[in-house]
C-alpha cells in the first residue's frame, strides 16, 4: 500500500539480575546450603506508521526472565561416609507481544519451562586416595507454550511434561603422581520417551611439571525435551 510507511521507530532495553546465597551448619557433622538466582530482561520497540494518511502507533515487547533456587542437607557420618540431599527448581518464562501497524495483525506469545529436581547421593571412602559415590536423581520437566494471532485468527495451548529418573555411579582417585582419575556411569530413563539411556563418562588431569598440565575428558551427556511443532517455520 503505497499510503502505508513506517515514519519512525524506537526501542528501550532493560535488564536486572540477582542472587542470594546462605550457608547454615547444624553441627560439626552437619549443614544446610540455600540459594536464590534471578535474571529478566525484556524490550520494547514503538513503531509509527501511517497508514492511509493517519498515524498510527503500537508497542511490541518481549519480555524473559529466570528464577531458580536450590536446598541442600550434607551429613558427614563418619570418616569414610558421608551423604547428600539436593533439592532445586527453575522457573522460565518469555512473554512477547507483536504488532505490525500496516496489517493490523497482533501476534501473542508466552512461553512457561518448569524443572524440579531432587537428588540424593552418598559417597564411601575407601582410603586416602580412592572413593566411590553413588546416587539418584529425579527431575520432571513441564512445558507450556501459548499463541494468540489476531490475525488470521488462531489460538494454541499445549502443555508437556517429561520425567527422568537417573541411577548414577562414579570412582575418583588421587594419585601420588599429581594426577587425577574420576570415571563413571549414569542410566538414564526417559518416561515420556520409555527410553533408557547409558551415559558414559571419563576424567583424567595431571601435571607434567612446571606451569603445565594435561586434562583428557571423555563423556556422554544428553538433555531431552518435547516441541509441538505449529507452523512449518517453527
Amino acid at each position: 500500500d503505497p499510503s502505508s510507511q513506517v515514519i519512525n521507530s524506537d526501542e528501550k532495553f532493560s535488564f536486572y539480575d540477582f542472587s542470594f546465597n546462605a550457608t547454615y551448619k547444624l553441627s560439626s557433622t552437619a549443614g544446610i546450603k540455600g540459594g536464590v538466582l534471578g535474571l529478566d530482561n525484556g524490550i520494547s520497540y514503538e513503531e509509527s506508521d501511517l497508514v492511509s494518511n493517519r498515524v498510527e502507533s503500537k508497542v511490541s515487547n518481549l519480555d524473559q526472565g529466570t528464577i531458580a533456587g536450590y536446598l541442600s542437607y550434607d551429613q558427614r557420618w563418619s570418616d569414610r561416609l558421608k551423604t547428600k540431599l539436593y533439592s532445586s527448581i527453575m522457573d522460565y518464562r518469555q512473554e512477547s507481544v507483536n504488532f505490525d501497524v500496516l496489517t493490523g495483525q497482533e501476534h501473542i506469545l508466552d512461553n512457561e519451562v518448569l524443572e524440579e529436581t531432587i537428588r540424593a547421593e552418598g559417597s564411601y571412602f575407601l582410603n586416602d586416595t580412592w572413593d566411590v559415590a553413588v546416587g539418584i536423581q529425579l527431575v520432571e520437566t513441564g512445558i507450556r507454550n501459548f499463541r494468540d494471532i489476531n490475525l488470521p485468527a488462531f489460538r494454541s495451548l499445549s502443555k508437556e511434561v517429561l520425567r527422568t529418573s537417573s541411577l548414577y555411579m562414579e570412582g575418583n582417585a588421587q594419585l601420588q603422581t599429581h594426577t587425577t582419575i574420576a570415571a563413571g556411569i549414569r542410566a538414564n530413563y526417559f518416561d515420556k520417551l520409555d527410553q533408557y539411556r547409558i551415559e558414559p563418562r571419563l576424567a583424567m588431569s595431571t601435571r607434567l611439571g612446571g606451569s603445565f598440565s594435561l586434562e583428557v575428558l571423555a563423556e556422554t551427556k544428553s538433555q531431552t525435551t518435547v516441541q509441538v511443532v505449529d507452523f512449518q517455520t517453527d
